[in-house]
């Protein structure tokens, strides 16, 4: 039994080097969620997240100088693009007012309709038709002459009354578009400059704060959810300003710390185990045998992992500390049961009966996180489901390991006194009142006992 235990923890550790870990918290959340679907889509189809870096600059002078840097693909390969407000206005307005305000004198006398305009004879119209194919085979353009040519194909061949009927409401169509487009340039072309107060308080809220300072925001081409391609992207971006913030930032460096927070605290966890394990039996290989099962259910649980294509995340990496505490209190059991029992060791039918109870309600309890339709809970049930089967399976072995040890009961002196003939092994404090003796239990007793 023990052999083929090892033999399969073994086979199971052989996954332990394809466990990874998920950063993406989207792959956390419910299937199906429409927020989560649309930002798919968005990195998908456009390449293009929803999510930015800020950089927040005192002078406008200082925000055209990093936006230049950002866009340097040099220096920042990993962004996109960059979006601010400051660099749309004019750097020199008093330069440009004089031409802006003769702009404007053109276009005041604009008319209030477009006038009827002649229309050309067909024969002038193919004339003109023919110099422009011409110019065009001169020039080396020989598709844009054949589409000339087709043109001057369709023109010969419509009735007089339907060419003059097409011309003339293309010739207005056109006119009517040019006239208002000359109205919309009158209407910006006022002599006074643009202020930031021209703009819509939503816009400008966004790009200008309260006291002069002035965003930009950088879109990155990397997926935020990729951390290797975030850490490029944010030592880059850090590169031109160490002081940078805005969301991919935040997720990078919070996933970052969370991994890390977790480790640390299984290390810690570990240690502290260590000592309380170590302070309650005072020997160390008892420890090491109390430790046993929690070190190779951990195995077994990362490897299981591993071949079955099971991430670490952020929401299951609390079974460190969980299949921790758990894992070293069915050795600290048995590890007692076994300092109580007569050697060769054979474990007591209400200790097992205590371990396999407790761990089975243990699976039962984390088990039903796996019916959530958040993922992310579904992902800790069932990476601690697979935990406590894999401690349980750990206890069960223990007791055939410690029976084909030898014997490893510390041998402790009693106080004050000499340590009695014969019963060296027996751990028995003669110091202590005497206790009524109990009747050697045979594999009968034991039996009816368990039943």
């Amino acid at each position: 039994m023990v052999a083929g235990y090892l033999i399969l923890t073994a086979v199971f550790c052989l996954g332990l080097g394809r466990l990874w870990y998920d950063h993406n918290l989207l792959n956390l959340q419910a299937a199906g969620l429409e927020s989560v679907e649309l930002e798919k889509q968005l990195l998908r189809q456009n390449d293009f997240s929803s999510s930015f870096a800020v950089s927040v600059a005192r002078s406008r002078e200082e925000l055209v100088e990093r936006k230049r840097q950002f866009l340097d693909p040099a220096r920042c390969p990993m962004v996109d693009s960059v979006k601010e407000i400051v660099s749309y206005f004019p750097a020199e307005p008093e330069s440009k007012r004089p031409v802006v305000r003769r702009i404007n004198q053109r276009l005041s006398a604009l008319p209030e309709h477009v006038q009827p305009i002649p229309v050309v004879p067909p024969e002038a119209l193919d004339q003109a038709l023919k110099r422009l194919q011409q110019f065009m085979t001169l020039a080396g353009k020989a598709k844009e002459a054949e589409s000339v040519e087709r043109i001057r194909t369709l023109v010969r061949a419509l009735p007089k009354a339907e060419y003059f009927r097409r011309l003339a409401t293309f010739q207005q169509s056109m006119a009517a578009d040019l006239l208002e487009r000359l109205y919309a340039l009158r209407a910006v072309a006022g002599p006074e400059p643009p202020r930031f107060a021209d703009l819509p308080e939503a816009l400008l809220s966004r790009f200008v704060g309260k006291h002069g300072c002035f965003a930009m925001q950088i879109y990155t081409k990397a997926d935020i959810w990729n951390m290797d391609a975030m850490q490029q992207f944010v030592r880059q971006v850090r590169s031109v300003d160490p002081d940078v913030t805005g969301n991919p930032l935040q997720v990078y460096e919070s996933s970052l710390r969370m991994k890390s927070g977790y480790e640390k605290g299984a290390i810690y966890g570990i240690l502290v185990v260590v000592l309380v394990v170590y302070l309650d039996f005072q020997s160390v290989s008892m420890t090491l045998l109390a430790l046993a099962p929690l070190v190779l259910s951990k195995l077994q649980l990362f490897g299981l992992m591993g071949l079955l294509n099971i991430p670490l995340n952020p929401a299951n990496m609390i079974v460190l500390p969980l299949v921790l505490g758990i894992g070293v209190d069915t050795g600290v059991q048995i590890v007692h049961d076994y300092l109580r029992e007569p050697y060769p060791y054979r474990m007591c039918p209400s200790t097992a009966g205590a371990i396999v109870v407790n761990t089975l309600m243990n699976i039962v309890g984390f088990g039903g996180l796996m019916i959530a339709s958040h993922r992310g809970l579904h992902s800790l049930g069932r990476v601690l489901t697979l935990g406590m089967a894999c401690c349980l399976a750990s206890a069960l072995v223990m007791p055939s390991l410690l029976r084909i040890l030898p014997n490893l009961k510390p041998k402790q002196r009693s106080r004050g006194q000499p340590r009695a003939a014969g019963m060296g092994d027996s751990g028995l404090d003669l110091s202590r009142p005497p206790i009524e003796p109990r009747m050697v239990r045979t594999p009968a007793i034991r039996r009816r006992g368990a039943a």
